[in-house]
């Protein structure tokens, strides 16, 4: 199974949405998003046809 690894520019886009979510809706909804964004791109591992970074992309995150 292919790896991906994340742009510098999707990485900042997580990063501006995790840091708007923490300001908006706290640590716990930011946490949950982070974890839902992480499932769904280990769901796109799944389908050869869409490309996914690494589970490990986003573990610096938070």
């Amino acid at each position: 199974m292919p790896i991906y690894e994340l742009t510098l520019q999707a990485e900042s886009d997580i990063r501006d949405i995790i840091r708007y979510t923490l300001e908006r809706h706290g640590e716990k909804q930011a946490l949950c998003y982070k974890n839902a964004m992480q499932k769904n791109s280990a769901q796109s591992l799944k389908e050869p046809s869409i490309p996914a970074p690494s589970q490990s992309a986003f573990h610096k995150f938070m």
